[in-house]
């Protein structure tokens, strides 16, 4: 669906009449993107949710635990970086356009936060990693987005996107929480 989001989002899927969708707020692509708008980006992304979701339907309920949010968002964004592979990092991870910047010498210290909510089921602390409004200002807006990513790349790396996909269950928390504890101290 192409539609107005009030500004509420560029890409996202949600249910409509039952069904996984994909709306593309078209105000919101216009003042993120603008005219230098690579739309094969944004919508690898979220098509990849769509695939993800009929891999992973019991993800698409809420709650779900953070790991579920840092593995299916950093996943989507490292298909979006492969399937593209001359977009820049920061095209890939979107807006704010300076927040790998922002979160890079942030990282340890984000990473044991994760580490620590990576089972919550509590919407303020997706909202903390994976909205672009939010209320703390002591850590990026959307910061988990990029520290997907990183654990996106570690753990996928050498494996076929459909294989990455399909990965999931406590093998996968226990590797994410590994890469977060590598993060914590210094690793990239």
């Amino acid at each position: 669906y192409l539609l107005v989001s009030l500004r509420s989002f560029v890409g996202a899927v949600r249910k409509v009449g039952g069904q996984s969708s994909l709306l593309f707020g078209l105000d919101e692509l216009a003042r993120v993107h603008g005219e230098d708008a690579r739309l094969t980006i944004l919508f690898d992304h979220e098509l990849f949710h769509i695939y993800h979701a009929g891999v992973f339907p019991d993800w698409d309920l809420e709650p779900s635990p953070l790991w579920h949010s840092l593995w299916a968002e950093g996943l989507a964004t490292h298909v979006s970086a492969t399937l593209d592979p001359e977009a820049s990092t920061e095209m890939v991870l979107g807006q704010p356009p300076d927040f790998e910047e922002r979160a890079r010498p942030m990282l340890a210290a984000l990473a044991r936060e994760l580490l620590t909510k990576l089972d919550s089921l509590e919407k303020r602390d997706y909202a903390d990693f994976f909205y672009g409004g939010i209320e703390r200002t002591d850590i990026p807006a959307r910061s988990g987005y990029y520290i997907g990513l990183l654990i996106a790349r570690s753990l996928a790396a050498g494996m076929a996107l459909p294989d990455a996909a399909r990965w999931g269950g406590e093998d996968l928390r226990k590797r994410i929480a590994h890469e977060l504890e590598r993060l914590s101290h210094g690793g990239r």
